[in-house]
């Protein structure tokens, strides 16, 4: 839903398509949609990253830790990927 101020007029929405870039706004709300996506499903946090880190992160899965240290590992990684990559 639009801001209230957009909706009377006062300010006007940002409609810019983030073809070279991505502002915070637009990462952040991608992870937060990945997290609740998982969300329900935490205790499977291994398996997801099992497959990025052989298939897309091309890594050691001896490297990917325990499953209780998959989320902030994932979201470190996330943070630091080009906007590109994400």
């Amino acid at each position: 839903m639009a801001k209230f101020s957009d909706r009377i007029g006062i300010t006007q929405p940002t409609i810019e398509l983030q073809l070279a870039g991505m502002n915070d706004s637009l990462r952040n709300s991608l992870w937060n949609m990945m997290i609740d996506a998982l969300h329900n499903h935490i205790i499977l946090w291994y398996n997801p990253m099992k497959i990025l880190f052989t298939e897309y992160f091309k890594q050691p899965i001896d490297d990917l830790p325990y499953e209780g240290e998959c989320r902030p590992l994932l979201r470190s990684i996330f943070y630091k990927l080009e906007w590109s990559e994400v």
